[in-house]
C-alpha cells in the first residue's frame, strides 16, 4: 500500500518551509517513526517520521527546495508499486507558494507599535530590579527564544546599556536572519558564504561552508614559497613537442633486459632527465640561480625534480648529475623518490638543486605552467606522450610525441635563448639513441 509523506502543518503562520538534509535515500527500507528527513522555518528545525513501514519509493524535494506545508514530498510503499501519480507538478508546487497570504508585513506592522509599549512595562522595572548593570529585559528574551536571535550581537538602547524587546525586534527585521541548523552551525566554527537562500533571505545550512582546515607545515612551507616566487620574479612559459618514438622504443628493450636483471627499470622520466643534463651542458645559462640581482652559474649540474610523496611535494636534488650515465641516473631517482615517500630522505638531499623537472605527463596533462623553484632560473614542465599529426612527403602520418613545457625568469633569460635550449633539447630527446651511452 502506497502511503504519501507530506509536509505537516507546523503553526498557523507557517506556509513553507526548506528541506533541510534527506536522512534516509530512495530504494532503503525504512520503519514507522523512523527519521526521514529535517525540515527548516524561518524559526527552528523539525524532524519529519515515516508514518509507515515499507520502502522510499521516491524523494520529490532536494536539498534547499522550498516547499508549502501539506505537500507531497515522498512516498512509501512496497517495492515496485506506482507512485509518481503522487509526485506534485511543478506548477501546482509554484501556484501553491504564490497564494500564501501576504502575513509577514502586516504581522511586523501590528508588532512594531507593540515596542512603544514596552518601554512603559521596562520603566515600571526599573523600579523593581536594579539596572546599573545593564541586561535583558525578559520580554526581549521572550522573543529572542521565539525568533532564534542571538542576543550577544545586540547594542541595548536601554538605561545603561539594557537590551529591550524593541532592540531584538529591530535587530530581527534588519538583519539577515538564519535557521535553527544554520545558527548551531555558524556557533560550531562555519562560516556564511553571503548568499541568503532561506525563506525572506534567511540564512540556511548551504550558505554556511564548514570550517577551514589548517594547512600542515610542509603544505605551509610550498605555499609560501611558490607565492614568494611568483611575486619577486618574472616568469613566462614556452613549450615544444618531441618525437617520442626513439625513447619508447629504447624503453620496450630496457623492459625485456629489467626482467632479466641486466638494466634498472630507467623509465621515460628518467631519459628526458638525461637529455636536460645532456643539453644543460652546452646551455649553461639555464643551470644558475638569480640572487639579489646578481646571476650566479654554475658547473655541477645539481638536479632537482618534483616528487608526490603523502605528506606533499618534495624536491630532492641529484648532486653532479652531469657526472652520471643514465644507468646511475635512473638508481640515484629511484632511491631519492623511495626516501621521499617513505619520509626518511636526508634534509641535506632537499636541498642545493640548480634547476628543477617536474612531470605529471603519467596523469594525461597536456600542458601547464610550471612554478620556478627559485631562486633558480628554469624549471622544465614534462607532459604526456601523444599522437600529433606530421607531414611526410606528401603523406600526415601520425607520429607520439612527448610535451615540454619550460617556465623560466625573465629577469635573466630571453625568450629566444630560452626557445634555443627547448629547441636543442628537443632534438637530443629526438636522437637519445646517440646520448644515452647504452649498447642495446
Amino acid at each position: 500500500m502506497v502511503t504519501p509523506v507530506i509536509i505537516p502543518r507546523l503553526g498557523n503562520t507557517v506556509e513553507s518551509c526548506i528541506i533541510g538534509s534527506w536522512e534516509k535515500k530512495e530504494g532503503e527500507k525504512i520503519k514507522k517513526g523512523d527519521t526521514l528527513l529535517e525540515i527548516e522555518t524561518d524559526k527552528t528545525t523539525f524532524e519529519v517520521e515515516a508514518p509507515a513501514d515499507g520502502i522510499l519509493l521516491g524523494a520529490f524535494f532536494k536539498e534547499g527546495d522550498i516547499v508549502p506545508v501539506l505537500a507531497n514530498i515522498a512516498v512509501i510503499g512496497d517495492k515496485g508499486e506506482e507512485f509518481e501519480s503522487y509526485r506534485p507538478k511543478p506548477e501546482e508546487a509554484k501556484k501553491e507558494l504564490s497564494e500564501q497570504p501576504v502575513k509577514e508585513k502586516d504581522e511586523e506592522e501590528k508588532e512594531i507599535p507593540r515596542v512603544e509599549k514596552e518601554t512603559t512595562v521596562d520603566q515600571q522595572a526599573v523600579r523593581e530590579e536594579d539596572w546599573t548593570s545593564g541586561g535583558i529585559s525578559p520580554r526581549a528574551k521572550q522573543f529572542a527564544m521565539a525568533h532564534n536571535v542571538n542576543l550577544d550581537k545586540i547594542a541595548g538602547s536601554g538605561p545603561h546599556g539594557r537590551t529591550l524587546e524593541r532592540d531584538v525586534i529591530k535587530y530581527f527585521h534588519t538583519t539577515p536572519r538564519s535557521s535553527s541548523l544554520a545558527g548551531k552551525l555558524l556557533n560550531e566554527g562555519w562560516t556564511h558564504k553571503n548568499t541568503y537562500s532561506g525563506i525572506g533571505g534567511m540564512i540556511i545550512r548551504k550558505d554556511l561552508r564548514q570550517p577551514g582546515k589548517k594547512l600542515s607545515t610542509i603544505r605551509t612551507t610550498i605555499a609560501k614559497h611558490m607565492h614568494s616566487s611568483l611575486m619577486g620574479t618574472a616568469q613566462y612559459t614556452i613549450t615544444i613537442s618531441a618525437r617520442a618514438d626513439a625513447i619508447l622504443s629504447l624503453r620496450k628493450k630496457i623492459k625485456g633486459m629489467t626482467v632479466e636483471h641486466l638494466l634498472p627499470d630507467i623509465t621515460i622520466n628518467d631519459m628526458v632527465m638525461y637529455a636536460v643534463i645532456y643539453t644543460l651542458v652546452s646551455y649553461p645559462e639555464f643551470n644558475a640561480e638569480f640572487i639579489d640581482g646578481k646571476v650566479y652559474q654554475y658547473e655541477d649540474i645539481n638536479l632537482a625534480f618534483a616528487c608526490d610523496t603523502p605528506r606533499g611535494l618534495m624536491v630532492p636534488v641529484i648532486r653532479s648529475a652531469q657526472k652520471l650515465s643514465l644507468r646511475e641516473l635512473s638508481l640515484a631517482v629511484e632511491k631519492l623518490s623511495n626516501e621521499a615517500i617513505s619520509g626518511n630522505i636526508a634534509p641535506d638531499d632537499l636541498t642545493g638543486g640548480t634547476i628543477t623537472t617536474t612531470n605529471i605527463g603519467s596523469m594525461g596533462i597536456e600542458y601547464f605552467t610550471p612554478i620556478l623553484n627559485t631562486p633558480q632560473v628554469a624549471v622544465l614542465g614534462i607532459c604526456n606522450i601523444d599522437l600529433k599529426p606530421v607531414k611526410i612527403g606528401k603523406d600526415v602520418q601520425f607520429i607520439e610525441h612527448i610535451k615540454l613545457c619550460l617556465t623560466v625568469d625573465h629577469q635573466v633569460i630571453d625568450g629566444a635563448l630560452a626557445a634555443r635550449f627547448l629547441r636543442a633539447l628537443k632534438d637530443n630527446i629526438e636522437n637519445f639513441i646517440n646520448i644515452a651511452g647504452l649498447n642495446i
